[in-house]
């Protein structure tokens, strides 16, 4: 019974957005971590 119908995809993305984190970048310029060490 739990699946006559299916789960739209506007209210699916609300729910993504709700309990999915968004992805954060650690490091911007990992290459330049480093440059006060010069």
């Amino acid at each position: 019974r739990s699946q006559r119908n299916r789960l739209q995809w506007s209210r699916f993305g609300r729910l993504a957005d709700i309990y999915i984190p968004k992805p954060r970048t650690a490091h911007p310029y990992p290459e330049e971590r480093f440059a006060s060490r010069t």
